[in-house]
């Protein structure tokens, strides 16, 4: 496999959760329902971003609630996150500066490039990025996903420690649960072209 980019974007980090998926179809399939998959497709997604708007919700804050139909990538896009890195269909990395603890007013820092994502450090912030890998492998396709985070100064490490503690089952589950989304999405489609035409 070629050397993975998330490597060059974030190559120490203070925390990482990796996770993977065997698809029975095409990496172009997969790479597909990569950037087709929604919000809606994922329940514990808009969950988690029901339960992180709360405290703005309760302070009177109005908060524009996503479109169920509206494509997660181009979500996570608007929310604050950042394309970083990308190697057409075999590769992509996203991500975010914040302060990801804050449920109330922790500010988030908007970055155009993985330049200055790498030479952001202000004290108070951790740096999150997030790959997607696909890779070809036999007649399937292996789906690959690593978060990396790391912190900008040590105060600021020991407080994202403790939160990644309290908040990492949920995490997990929330990017197994993408995996499995697209996995389906990816395997449908395959089976779809696959079939002759006039079956069913």
């Amino acid at each position: 496999m070629a050397k993975r980019l998330l490597d060059s974007v974030m190559p120490a980090w203070d925390v990482r959760d990796g996770h993977q998926i065997r698809i029975a179809a095409s990496p172009e399939r997969v790479d597909q329902a990569i950037n087709e998959v929604t919000v809606a497709d994922v329940p514990l997604m808009t969950a988690l971003l029901s339960l992180r708007a709360l405290p703005a919700r309760l302070a009177g804050r109005r908060l524009q609630a996503p479109a169920a139909n509206q494509r997660l990538m181009d979500l996570m896009l608007e929310r604050g996150f950042t394309l970083l890195a990308e190697r057409p269909g075999q590769q992509r990395v996203v991500g975010a500066i914040a302060q990801f603890w804050i449920l109330r007013g922790g500010k988030g820092v908007r970055v155009s490039d993985a330049s200055a994502f790498q030479q952001f450090c202000t004290p108070g912030f951790a740096k999150a990025a997030m790959d997607f890998v696909v890779a070809g492998v036999g007649t399937t396709t292996l789906l690959m996903t690593e978060t990396r985070v790391t912190a900008t100064d040590a105060a600021t490490r020991r407080t994202f420690r403790r939160y990644w503690r309290v908040i990492y089952p949920g995490s997990a589950l929330i990017r197994w649960a993408l995996l499995r989304t697209i996995k389906r999405r990816a395997e449908r489609a395959q089976h779809s072209a696959a079939a002759p035409v006039g079956a069913g």
